[in-house]
């Protein structure tokens, strides 16, 4: 049943293409805004400058509004937006949605892409959203989150949404920013950023920063005395680097950051104690990309990268009479390459095709056990992967107010899967104002090497229906509904089928005097196939509102955010309480000269929840969240 599925995609496909009309792209510097706000994506499968339409419901985040929010990390830009929300373990930050984000699931089944480099590293399938990310804020020009439907189309492994981070230019910089931050648990963080467009055509941007903190308070009762015991070690430490810099058709990219961070206990056992475990993050890439015009109605892409993630934990507290204490950890190493094509070569038709390579070459895990009578090392090798992915997009209009947008992906491996990701969407505008966008697809993703990879793969079958109306240049409304099910879902080395399906709303208006509005409503159902067991940590409900007002024009703003999670059935199948935060942000921009400064609030109304967690954590199923706490941020503009 399923193969015929995939077969009646292909077929749509290659029917579909023999229509055409034109259907242009524009450059991303020419779109001022407001009309960014029609902005959908820029997908992978184009040139990194391009801007094409999407069939999904797109969130769109500006470097404008992280200034007036006060967004410190990604995680919170996401957790902004329409159907998306956050939560923690002792150790990281993770995102669900749409029927993705059961605790310990490090693999989220969302992809991470840093101008178009997929940023997921590979023996997790880990994206980071924390101070553990490679990116300082400071650097992003804006985020975009692409849920579902259309995401196959920006790389493998998108099996139910995608991230897209387009970093800023130097020209967007145009100088030298020191900005120090000041917050709760005496965290800080020093940066330098500088950016620059030379009068001989170099274009580079450049940051390094520091960020480190006290943490948070614990306390835990320990299983066998029931004596409380306190551990006021949560410290966590970061530094990052980026560097961007274009001089012709040529660019390159490179990131890095080591995050440090005191765990009061394993998120793996239950064993807890009052001294902390260190545990290490480090993740860099390199990316070497080079673009030209082959034609007038060609453009090409080349890029290589190479990428890398290390992770360990100390543990200096006795687990035998031998005194010993453990380092666990894993290594991986990536690199590979892409081809990219572009070109309107038959009337009418936009086609992006491509060739992708990735060799995972390095993946191992360890673990060494030192005592009074030596050292014990254990080692795993996993065996190398290369995967080769071969993909063909085509937007067009058939109809002066019909389009279609086609594609079809091959992936292929060494440990011997093969999968096709076929996709078709069509979009019309009903009127001037009214548009319908109605997509489906499939999208496949390889387990990884923590999921013990070479098993079967993951596969989703997902359709969706978009409804925008846009009232004015300054108002629009946006509603979609869509359907997934997922095959052979790996869950704790579990496997098992995935239904889910919901509905969301959002409202967005442009005042004249600069307020801006934006309300939205998720509403989600996903659950087990067989036995419809509720998926953990899924709410069914989920509201946000965002509002940002003017309070001495330009100068001097303020942002508020109120948002609403509900009920999420914990690892027994009950429910945590639904829940309601609050967070306002006062953004000062030059009040004083080359100076913006902003002072933020989160949790404003100090409000006690949970977050459900890891069924193993600690012998506990819930962690608290962070209660009220204060950021304060200067950066100052050297020209």
């Amino acid at each position: 049943m399923h193969q015929s599925k995939s077969l009646l995609y292909i077929f749509l496909c290659i029917t579909a293409s023999l229509f055409a009309e034109e259907h242009a792209i524009r450059d991303i510097t020419e779109i001022s805004f407001e009309e960014l706000l029609q902005t959908e994506y820029i997908p992978a499968s184009h040139i990194a400058n391009q801007i094409s339409s999407s069939a999904s419901a797109v969130s769109v985040v500006t470097a404008n509004d992280i200034q007036i929010y006060g967004y410190r990390t990604l995680g919170e830009i996401l957790n902004s937006m329409r159907g998306l929300h956050t939560f923690e373990d002792y150790s990281y930050t993770f995102l669900g949605g749409r029927g993705y984000g059961e605790p310990g699931d490090y693999a989220g089944r969302i992809i991470l892409l840093i101008d178009g480099y997929k940023a997921n590293e590979s023996f997790y399938g880990q994206a980071f959203f924390d101070e553990d990310g490679l990116l300082d804020l400071s650097v992003i020009e804006r985020v975009e989150y692409i849920p579902g439907g259309n995401s196959s189309g920006y790389a493998t492994g998108a099996l139910l949404g995608a991230v897209n981070i387009i970093t800023k230019k130097g020209s967007d910089i145009d100088g030298l920013q020191l900005a120090y931050h000041l917050g709760s648990h005496q965290s800080q963080t020093k940066r330098a950023t500088f950016g620059q467009k030379f009068d001989n055509g170099l274009e580079l941007v450049w940051s390094a920063s520091m960020y480190n903190t006290q943490g948070r308070d614990f306390s835990f009762i320990d299983a066998d005395t029931g004596d409380e015991i306190l551990n006021n070690n949560n410290d966590a430490k970061n530094h990052r680097l980026f560097l961007k810099a274009s001089y012709e058709n040529f660019s390159l990219e490179a990131a890095s950051v080591t995050f440090i961070k005191n765990l009061p206990s394993y998120p793996s056992s239950a064993f807890v104690s009052d001294v902390p475990i260190e545990q290490t993050d480090k993740s860099r890439f390199v990316r070497l990309r080079y673009d030209r015009d082959i034609m007038q109605d060609t453009k090409m892409s080349l890029s290589l990268w190479h990428g890398q993630y290390d992770w360990k934990d100390y543990d200096p507290v006795s687990y035998s009479e031998l005194d010993e204490t453990v380092t666990n950890g894993t290594k991986s190493k990536w690199n590979g390459g892409d081809v990219k094509i572009i070109g309107n070569w038959l009337e009418g038709h936009t086609i992006s095709l491509g060739q992708e390579y990735r060799y995972d070459y390095d993946q191992e895990a360890f673990n060494i056990y030192t005592n009074p009578t030596g050292v014990e090392e254990y080692t795993t090798t996993y065996e190398s992967r290369k995967t080769y992915s071969s993909y063909i997009y085509d937007n067009y209009m058939f109809l002066p107010d019909f389009s279609v947008n086609l594609g079809l992906r091959y992936d292929t491996s060494s440990y011997g899967n093969k999968a096709f990701s076929p996709q078709i969407a069509l979009l019309w505008n009903v009127t001037d104002e009214t548009s319908l966008k109605l997509s489906g697809g499939r999208t496949n993703r390889q387990t990884t090497m923590f999921e013990e990879a070479g098993k079967k793969l993951e596969k989703a079958d997902k359709n969706e229906l978009v409804a925008e109306h846009t009232f004015d240049e300054q108002m629009r409304l946006l509603a979609s509904l869509y359907r997934y099910e997922i095959k052979n879902r790996l869950s704790f080395s579990e496997v098992s089928d995935i239904h889910a399906h919901g509905a969301e709303v959002e409202f967005e208006k442009y005042f004249e005097e600069g307020t801006h509005f934006r309300v939205s409503y998720a509403y989600q159902r996903a659950h087990e196939t067989e036995g419809n067991t509720p998926l953990v940590n899924t709410p069914h409900h989920l509201a946000k509102l965002n509002i940002a007002v003017p309070l001495a024009g330009e100068r001097l703003k303020m942002g508020w955010e109120l948002h609403y999670v509900g009920a999420k059935p914990d690892n027994e199948r009950k429910s945590t309480p639904s829940q309601w935060t609050a967070d306002v942000n006062i953004f000062s921009h030059h009040w004083l000269a080359n100076t913006d400064i902003s002072f933020k609030i989160k949790n404003l109304f100090n409000k006690k929840y949970d977050d459900i967690t890891w069924e193993q954590f600690s012998g506990d199923e819930v962690r608290p969240r962070e209660e009220r706490t204060f950021l304060l941020q200067l950066e100052y503009l050297f020209q």
